[in-house]
């Protein structure tokens, strides 16, 4: 009975494990229809996940081997159309990134940007056209009427300030330099004649003030002789004075020589300090007193107590250094004195012959200043012969400076006249159209030169482009000829029409957006200019933008759109339109993900020249690619771009 029922658990195991199989197949028939009809490989992965789950849970693999072995074959097939849909899995979600690395993003000129809110500016399109800046456009007439001898430009041609465009043969002209010329040598001659006329001032003026100098000196001899005998008095009067001085001083060094002499032989006699005060009281002595009488205390003092050390040392209460310290010190303090006392004798003889000496050269320098006095009264004699001398040859030269004044203001009248000719012979030359240097260049002509006298220049009056030219050779000119159009075209001017509806909102300052057509021409300016009159007949105002011309793209003539930005709106997303691709039939930006760059398709709203407004399919932070889009889209397209597409 036990083993009837283990057979029988036996057979519905192996009927369920073969039902089991039956459905494992079946379910794998259906995921592959599933996946021939467009659904999403992830549903098919999750079914054949919940099938491994139930085989997994039965927990009856290991029964039977024939069970085994169709669950072991269903696993095999299963895995391989697993794998082959994982690959096409991978395919497909690689198929539109491109990798780049930093380096091939520098290489390619790819930049990225965080997409953001931004202001769309919003514009009017209004025609324009390009004309030649007015302020910057001349007419080049020939000052003097003439015959052409040279044109050195034609249509077309650069040219630079100053820099001759036609030459004439003017008679008129030449008959201007002539009289020039000839004004020019009335006025050398003139000023030779002032220029004589001048020396001959300065030499009588030199010669005036010669004798002048002359009588000034004399006269300061006379005023130095004079002072020299005031001074000689006074030097003799000093030297008087010298004298009773040195005298007086002489005395009193004799009466301190006596007063130290008796002093030292006072202290030679060893007396005590006060009986030297009271003896010398009053008597001069001068700071010998003070180092002489120090010296002497010092002595004394040293004197008694070396006497006390050596009664002491006798009865044996002082010790043996202090008696020959003691010693020492009275040793020292008597050479002191001797010293003193004998400089002291020295210098007090030395100090009373020398005051000697002094009393002696005052009396000779006495005698001397008052010979002296008598020299210098002569020579005052002698300066005021001289002075009266110097006086007349004085009046002798005043007359012939007043003689050379005169001839020179003669001289001058004739050289303003001179100059007054020459100045209006230069005006004619400048009228007639030569220039400074031109005129100048006449100044320097030599006696044996021949100057071109008729030649007249035409010259462009600042750098620019020669537009118009009605000039040729052997033509004969008037001065009111129009010959040559100069016109700077390294600025333009566009002139916009602005409609009467526009003229509210169209004003000076605003930016515009000038193009001379798709592809052309483009520049960013602003107004400078609306017109307050309206044309009657088109009912439109002008507005003028002044555009750099550098490169003379901008030809005048060339009729242009001028968008001007009026206002400006807030919008969600902004982005230039350089970002925009069309990939697979749809307009897209290149979105920077962790893989690479995807194309993500986007939704336009707003644009202008060069933004546009997104309003779905790109979210605000994310990273998107600005420049270089284009590279991205070919690439993408070769399908072999990096290791994104290395399949």
């Amino acid at each position: 009975m036990q083993i009837r029922t283990l057979k029988d658990r036996k057979a519905l195991l192996i009927i369920t494990v073969a039902a089991l199989g039956l459905f494992v197949a079946w379910q794998i028939g259906t995921n592959d229809l599933m996946a021939q009809d467009g659904h999403e490989h992830a549903e098919k992965t999750a079914d054949h996940d919940d099938h491994a789950d139930h085989d997994t849970d039965s927990g009856h693999e290991a029964h039977e081997d024939e069970a085994g072995k169709h669950v072991g074959h269903d696993e095999h097939t299963d895995r391989d159309e697993h794998g082959e849909h994982d690959a096409h899995e991978d395919h497909d979600e690689h198929k539109d990134v491109v990798m780049l690395s930093e380096a091939d993003m520098k290489k390619f000129g790819i930049e990225v940007a965080t997409a953001s809110a931004g202001k769309l500016p919003v514009g009017i399109s209004l025609p324009g056209k390009v004309t030649v800046n007015e302020d910057r456009i001349a007419h080049v007439t020939p000052r003097v009427p003439g015959v052409v001898r040279e044109v050195r430009k034609t249509l077309g041609d650069r040219v630079h300030a100053g820099e001759i465009l036609a030459i004439l043969d003017s008679p008129e002209m030449g008959e201007a330099q002539v009289a020039y010329l000839g004004a020019k040598a009335d006025l050398d001659v003139a000023q030779a004649n002032v220029n004589l006329a001048e020396s001959k001032l300065q030499v009588a003026k030199a010669h005036h003030g010669v004798t002048q100098t002359q009588v000034e000196v004399a006269q300061t001899d006379y005023d130095l002789a004079v002072t020299r005998v005031s001074i000689v008095e006074t030097t003799a009067d000093v030297k008087r004075a010298e004298a009773e001085i040195a005298e007086t001083d002489y005395q009193w060094g004799k009466t301190v020589h006596d007063n130290t002499d008796e002093l030292l032989e006072q202290l030679a006699q060893s007396v005590t300090i006060d009986e030297i005060t009271d003896a010398f009281k009053g008597k001069p002595i001068g700071e010998n007193r003070k180092h002489v009488l120090q010296a002497y205390a010092e002595l004394n003092f040293a004197d008694a107590a070396y006497e006390r050390e050596k009664t002491l040392r006798k009865k044996g209460i002082s010790s043996g250094s202090d008696y020959l310290e003691a010693q020492k010190g009275w040793t020292v303090a008597k050479a002191s004195f001797e010293a003193t006392t004998e400089e002291l004798a020295f210098q007090n003889r030395l100090t009373l012959m020398a005051k000697k000496r002094a009393l002696d050269a005052t009396v000779r320098d006495v005698q001397e200043a008052e010979q002296a006095l008598k020299a210098a009264g002569g020579a005052v004699k002698s300066a005021t012969g001289a002075v009266h001398a110097a006086e007349s040859a004085l009046q002798v030269a005043e007359m012939g400076v007043r003689a050379a004044e005169q001839n020179l203001k003669v001289a001058q009248q004739t050289l303003e006249v001179a100059r007054s000719k020459l100045w209006a012979a230069e005006r004619k030359l400048h009228i007639l159209g030569l220039s400074d240097d031109e005129t100048a260049a006449l100044d320097h002509i030599s006696s044996g030169q021949r100057p071109d006298v008729t030649r007249s220049a035409m010259y462009a009056p600042f750098d620019g482009v020669v537009v118009e030219k009605h000039i040729v050779l052997g033509e004969a000119l008037k001065d009111d000829s129009k010959v040559f159009v100069i016109a700077d075209l390294s600025s333009v001017w566009v002139t916009i029409s602005v409609y009467q509806k526009d003229l509210p909102i169209v004003r000076k300052d605003l930016p515009v957006v000038l193009s001379a057509g798709p592809g052309i021409l483009t520049a960013r300016e602003r107004i400078t200019w609306v017109s307050p009159l309206l044309d009657e007949h088109t009912r439109t105002a002008l507005g003028r933008v002044v555009l750099p011309n550098p490169d003379g793209h901008w030809r005048p003539g060339l009729f242009v759109t001028a968008k001007i930005a009026v206002d400006e709106v807030d919008v969600s997303l902004l982005v230039p339109k350089v970002a925009l691709q069309t990939v697979e039939d749809r307009l897209s930006v290149f979105v920077q993900t962790e893989e690479g760059f995807v194309p993500a398709p986007v939704t336009l709203g707003r644009s202008t020249e060069t933004y546009v407004e997104v309003t779905e399919g790109l979210q605000p932070g994310q990273r998107y690619v600005t420049k270089g889009a284009f590279t991205l889209k070919a690439e993408l397209s070769k399908g072999a771009f990096g290791d994104g597409h290395d399949h």
